[in-house]
């Protein structure tokens, strides 16, 4: 009987440490989720939209897709999409902002949506670097720029605001206090703060903003709790507002008209 009982504990040990050793070898495939296919800006159906090419720090060529502001009076959003997305879904979430004469950035991150390079925390700093620069360079001046960055892009957000302190405002869209946070909140049987390469410190960095902030979530997120979103709120500095969606779940947000929302705040 005891060796029966062995044998099972020593096998049940043996697929837990075989799965754990698994996600730690593909826990960048499970992060980041990035479809091969490049869009035209063609099919985003907005008039003035046009392709453009940053270079990275590290040498890579990215694309990404601009449309002017209305005016110089208009700030331009630079915005960080979330994972398993693209930039075509970025231009639609970002249409009614261009109705009322906002100008966007839609940054692509290296290895998604045909761009070359793998994804990575610090490779997609350097993507969200060249994307800034490439816009200031364009005659944008830093307290023009918005930063708004969803899901996984609040990462690369909160990273680029404390780089570039004299931004107009700060987005965050369902943000996570860390991504080891977030892992160990749907792998709680994986000890993830041991294996976790890319961790994306968001709470470690908030306090360090100088930018206006707007937290936006819904209450009833499902993929990123929304006790994370009143960490980051709770720890940034002023000033700072905070948008909570009754009923809103991580992915539908636009269905309770959240730009205006974001938009309100912005022309306070």
């Amino acid at each position: 009987m005891m060796r029966k009982v062995l044998i099972f504990v020593g096998s049940a040990v043996f697929l837990y440490v075989a799965l754990v050793a698994l996600m730690f070898l593909m826990q960048r495939n499970m992060m980041y989720m990035a479809g091969d296919q490049k869009p035209s800006p063609e099919l985003a159906d907005i008039t003035g939209l046009e392709e453009i090419s940053v270079k990275t720090a590290d040498g890579l060529s990215l694309y990404g897709w601009h449309k002017k502001p209305l005016s110089p009076d208009h700030p331009t959003i630079v915005w960080f999409h979330g994972n398993a997305s693209h930039i075509r879904v970025t231009a639609e979430r970002a249409k009614p902002y261009i109705r009322n004469g906002y100008g966007l950035l839609a940054a692509e991150y290296r290895g998604y949506a045909g761009n070359p390079g793998a994804p990575t925390e610090n490779g997609i700093y350097k993507d969200g670097r060249a994307f800034i620069e490439w816009l200031k360079a364009n005659g944008v001046a830093e307290n023009d720029i918005i930063v708004y960055g969803e899901s996984i892009g609040t990462g690369p957000a909160v990273q680029m605001a404390t780089e570039y302190q004299r931004l107009r405002a700060l987005v965050l869209e369902s943000p996570f206090t860390s991504a080891t946070d977030a892992a160990a909140f749907h792998y709680p049987f994986a000890p993830v703060k041991w294996l976790l390469k890319d961790r994306y410190e968001n709470i470690a960095k908030i306090t360090n903003i100088k930018s206006p902030l707007i937290v936006v979530y819904g209450d009833k997120d499902r993929i990123i709790p929304h006790a994370f979103g009143d960490k980051i709120f709770q720890e940034a500095p002023e000033p700072k507002s905070l948008i909570v969606i009754p009923d809103g779940d991580h992915n539908n947000l636009d269905q309770f008209h959240v730009s205006e929302k974001i938009m309100s705040v912005l022309s306070e």
